[in-house]
This record gives C-alpha cells, structure tokens and sequence, in this order.
C-alpha cells in the first residue's frame, strides 16, 4: 500500500525495483545493457504506455501525463522461459518483466462529436519544475494537449535506456537552458564514446559495438520520431508499439512475424 499526496494505491511489490535504477545499476557495475536488453526494455515501455492509452474505436481515450523512467516498475520473470521456433530461450526472458505505474495525474480524452477526433485539453495552472522528460507543449501556457504528450515523453524513456542512464539534456547547465531548446525543436544527442572511458575499456569497447546494431539503430530512429515538435507529427503509441514490433521481427527473423509480444 502506497499513499503520497492525498492519494492511496496498491500495487505490487516490484521485485525488480524501477527502470531508472534498473539502467543505471547496470552500468554502476560495469554490465552495459545489450542493444537487444535496451530493445526489449524500450518495447515494454512502448506496450505499457499504448495499454495504458486505453484504446477505444482507433484511438487512445485516456493519457497519463508523467512518464518518466521512475513510474515503470520490474518484476523477476515468473514464468519459464519461452522458446522460438529454433529452440533458444528468447532475450526476451532473460529481462525483467516491466509495468507502468501512477496515474494520480491521469486524464480522460473527450471526443468530438463532429469528426470524432480527440479534444484537447489545457493545464493552465500547472508548473513543470525539473523534469526535461516532457513535450514542448507542456512548458507553453495553455496550450492544448492530447496523448502526444505521452509519446514525447516515451522518446525520452528510449533515450534514458540508450544512454544507460543519463536524463534528456544531462549535459547542459540548467533546466530553464534545457526548456529552451525544446521549444525550439532541439533533441539531445547520446553520450558520446569518450564520456564512457571512465568506465573502463570494456565498457568503451561495447559502446561501440552496440551503435552499429541493427536494434540500437532502429531504436534511436523510433525515439526520434516521437520526439517530433508538432503533436500530429509523433506516432501515436500504438504506432510506437507497431514500429517496434515490425524491427524487432525484420532483425530477428527466426522470430513469428504476426505473433504478439
């Protein structure tokens, strides 16, 4: 039971702990996640927040509004581990199984009745301190919002687990600075090989084996997508989902193209 903020919760026990430990503990102890490790955990990430969208005739009908690597909870894989067609236990049991959490500031999406589209919705009394997860539309007074403020955020979710644990704009002086650029459309690059040398040549080495894999690639590519400035230009998160799902079967063809995740 977990009570913050006048609101109460139960939820599991997550044996796993949370993302943003889960990624930085990782490279803390000198084990970098894998591209397909990275892929896997970026899917999960992509299917919570579409389940979470809870869609309804094509589109989503509610939006969770603080995604951020802290509202993703792991969980110790409970079930045997699954085998594809040539008999290897997949990457995919091998991880933690991932859930999307805190949904205080939730919203449910109206519809119009008109041409049925999504309506907008304004916060106009609230003040994003400190987080440079969210979209550009969220630091604007007033302006309308819909689930691609979700979708934004998720692109930042890709990019913590690309960087092995470094928030969006980790390398600038201030949040203000970093507000700044994204309403003018920057995205922040990834930490660059040199930043890994502390690290060790291990580390070094891996890196720069990881950003030529094909799932490394194809997952920078999505983030950037979602990343897009104008609301109707980021996929929507089942489009997300689809993407994701689609390279991960193009990269592993032994895989069942079709099967769900």
């Amino acid at each position: 039971v977990y009570q913050y903020c006048a609101f109460s919760s139960i939820v599991p026990f997550a044996t796993a702990g949370v993302l943003d430990d889960y990624v930085y503990d990782r490279r803390k102890k000198g084990d970098l996640l894998s591209a397909e490790e990275q892929y896997v955990l970026a899917m999960q990430a992509a299917i919570g927040l579409y389940q979470a969208h809870l869609y309804s005739g094509g589109k989503a009908t509610h939006t969770h509004a603080d995604v951020k690597p802290s509202q993703f909870l792991l969980f110790e894989q409970p079930r045997p581990g699954r085998k594809e067609e040539n008999n290897n236990t997949t990457i995919r049991d091998s991880m933690p199984i991932m859930q999307i959490n805190d949904f205080n500031r939730g919203k449910f999406l109206t519809r119009s009745i008109k041409d049925n589209e999504t309506c907008p919705f304004q916060m106009c009394h609230v003040k994003h301190k400190g987080s440079l997860y969210r979209s550009p539309e969220e630091y604007m007074k007033c302006a309308d919002q819909t689930d691609g403020i979700d979708v934004f955020s998720l692109g930042g979710i890709f990019y913590y687990i690309l960087s092995d644990g470094q928030k969006p704009w980790y390398y600038i002086r201030s949040y203000d600075e970093g507000v700044k650029l994204i309403l003018n459309g920057e995205q922040p690059r990834l930490p660059n090989v040199e930043e890994y040398k502390r690290d060790g040549e291990r580390s070094v080495a891996q890196v720069k084996e990881r950003a030529k894999h094909p799932a490394f690639i194809a997952l920078k590519e999505v983030m950037s997508k979602c990343w897009a400035f104008k609301p109707k230009d980021r996929p929507s998160s089942l489009q997300v989902v689809q993407m994701l799902e689609d390279k991960w079967h193009e990269i592993n063809p032994s895989t069942t193209r079709g099967k769900r995740w």
